[in-house]
């Protein structure tokens, strides 16, 4: 009797595994889980791209694509055989890192052919971009890539919800006197038992796309996203974005004329882990430099009334121009050179389509037409630089 209890239970469990596997395999030729199997779980950075990738993938516009990446995970060279030239670092997200376009088309590629024709010097550009990353990964990842890189201009960009990133993330924090807590050890290598969770953790959600095609339609929800934190499994900070109810909406808030508590603290945090960002960069012999890349929103008249018309109701109104602003004034303070393409991006967008309809991401044409601009701009900044 026991012996066939058995024999049954092994075969229901059989034919469960092979149901799952057969509807991985489903999954994987119908509707591969680019994102998630793209990335790995990261201790300290939360995750990062997969090294050595060569994968053709297919845009919400349609469009394939080619993405590649190093043996560091990133859409550049390698480290050890990079030519002779000044090293200019660019971090971002996927605006930078140039999602949804092949490697003909990014933006900083452009940037270092522009730089070299307008110098006449062997600039050698590197996309450290990755997509998702706010300012506080972004100095997490440079401090780890110190030493093995020489650069002479670091270039920060921001570009959507960056002040969101820093101000709903754990990686750092701010203490009851204003002061900038980093809760990562950045030094140290993790013990065996977190190296285990994580290799659990990138098992289930970047190696299998099944798990990934459930997950990750609901990683904005702000239910699941409470109770994947609760979990221990995302990293967020419960009370940025609210212990219940709706999300606070930092991406329409952030433009509100009079600030709302959550904002005011939010752009605290972002300018105490800019500086942190300043004084390493500088410590190297290098200047930092941001770059603003406007989104949609504050391009197109019409997708500004759509996205006002979002919003909550709030005491005042919404200033397109109000967070390239704030950017511009935090850099001031900290004399770090400011590039912004929202000038330029604004009258381009007059005469054509700058953006995928779908993906909300710069066309290939663009990414070449904003390193050029972005370059003229950058070229008297790099000449004053020691």
């Amino acid at each position: 009797m026991r012996r066939k209890t058995l024999i049954k239970l092994s075969f229901v469990l059989a034919s469960g595994l092979l149901g799952l596997l057969v509807l991985e395999i489903a999954v994987r030729i119908v509707h591969p889980q680019f994102l998630a199997v793209s990335q790995l779980a990261d201790p300290v950075l939360l995750w990062r791209r997969r090294p050595n990738l060569d994968m053709q993938v297919l845009n919400a516009d349609g469009e394939w694509f080619l993405f590649q990446t190093n043996s560091d995970g990133f859409r550049a060279r390698e480290f050890n055989a990079l030519p002779e030239g000044r090293q200019v670092l660019f971090f971002g997200d996927s605006f930078i890192e140039g999602d949804y376009v092949s490697d003909t088309c990014l933006f900083v590629n452009h940037v270092e052919s522009f730089l070299r024709e307008g110098t006449g010097d062997p600039y050698v550009c590197l996309n450290l971009g990755t997509a998702g990353y706010g300012l506080d990964q972004q100095t997490l990842l440079y401090n780890r890539l110190r030493g093995r890189l020489r650069p002479s201009v670091v270039v920060l960009a921001y570009a959507g919800g960056a002040v969101e990133k820093v101000a709903t993330r754990t990686l750092f924090s701010l203490d009851p006197r204003g002061a900038l807590i980093s809760n990562v050890n950045e030094s140290a290598a993790p013990p065996v038992s977190q190296r285990l969770y994580y290799g659990a953790k990138n098992f289930f959600l970047h190696d299998l796309h099944l798990f990934s095609a459930i997950i990750w339609p609901l990683s904005t929800n702000p239910d699941f996203i409470r109770l994947m934190t609760r979990l221990g499994l995302f990293h967020v900070d419960l009370a940025a974005i609210g212990e219940s109810g709706p999300a606070f909406s930092y991406r329409h808030e952030q433009y509100r004329r009079e600030a709302p508590p959550r904002i005011k603290t939010a752009w605290e945090k972002y300018s105490k882990v800019l500086a942190l960002m300043d004084d390493r960069v500088r410590s190297d012999g290098a200047r930092l430099m941001i770059l603003y890349i406007p989104s949609e929103e504050e391009m197109y008249p019409d997708k500004w009334a759509k996205f006002s018309s979002e919003a909550a109701p709030g005491e005042s109104p919404l200033d397109s121009g109000l967070v390239e602003q704030t950017v511009r004034r935090i850099a001031e303070s900290r004399q770090i050179a400011f590039v912004s393409l929202l000038p330029v991006l604004r009258a381009a967008a007059r005469e054509e389509r700058l953006y995928y309809p779908k993906d909300g991401h710069w066309t290939c044409k663009t990414q070449r037409m904003a390193a050029r601009e972005f370059s003229g701009m950058m070229i008297p900044h790099l000449r004053r630089m020691p």
